[in-house]
């Protein structure tokens, strides 16, 4: 009525329910016969183009930090939570441990049975080992055959205790092929993270750990301490 001209604007309104609700606002003025504004008329509306963007948004996130084979996060979320969570050691002293866990005789899969098969045991594997998680921990697709877990965990104890639930799991999984049981088997490597480490500290060791597991015979897990920590 100030302006004495039409007006629009995006807003949020209470909804009954609690929730905030976006809505386009319009706004006429009335007149009266001498053209002078005595009031104005509003028309709410839901703005359902605002409200497409952010679930376009949404879609695009979930897509860019998702893997779309095992439905779990990629390595790009994994890589933007580790940093996070090295961020938290070194300010806070917040544990983590890094697991690497690498499906073993993979390439077998797919040679011998096909890439639809291969696709199978990955899937197995992601779900089994997200089934042997606590609610704070995550898994990652790290690539390949290769998973990443993010735990929480703060002694040694505790990490070969996760590392070892995750192995067992897998072990006791399987994929059906036609009248076959194919038994599937991953190699777990596991450091905790020090204050004083950077991320790619704290990967070499996991990978290292990763190396050991596998160059041992496999279907096992190792622990690497940090250099000057003893057992």
């Amino acid at each position: 009525m100030a302006q004495r001209r039409r007006v629009e604007a995006g807003v949020f309104l209470h909804h009954l329910d609690g929730h905030r609700v976006p809505v386009r606002v319009r706004c006429q003025p009335v007149r009266d016969q001498g053209g002078e504004v005595v009031g104005a008329v509003e028309i709410f509306s839901e703005d359902t183009v605002y409200l497409d963007a952010l679930h376009r948004i949404d879609d695009l996130e979930q897509l860019a930090t998702t893997d779309n084979l095992t439905g779990i996060p990629n390595r790009r979320a994994a890589e933007i939570s580790l940093r996070s969570r090295t961020r938290d050691v070194t300010e806070a002293g917040w544990p983590l441990a890094v697991l690497f866990v690498d499906i073993d005789r993979f390439k077998d899969f797919n040679d011998r049975y096909g890439h639809a098969v291969g696709d199978r045991v990955l899937r197995v594997v992601a779900r089994s080992v997200s089934g042997a998680l606590r609610e704070a921990d995550v898994v990652a697709r790290w690539g390949g055959d290769e998973f990443v877990i993010l735990s929480a965990s703060s002694t040694e104890a505790q990490v070969e205790a996760v590392a070892e639930r995750v192995r067992s799991l897998v072990a006791a999984s399987d994929v059906a092929v036609g009248g076959e049981r194919l038994a599937v088997t991953v190699s777990v490597g596991a450091v905790l993270a020090g204050r004083s480490e950077t991320v790619e500290d704290v990967l070499g060791r996991a990978d290292e750990a990763l190396y050991r597991s596998k160059a041992g015979g496999r279907d096992r897990v190792v622990f690497v301490r940090r250099p000057g920590v003893a057992a």
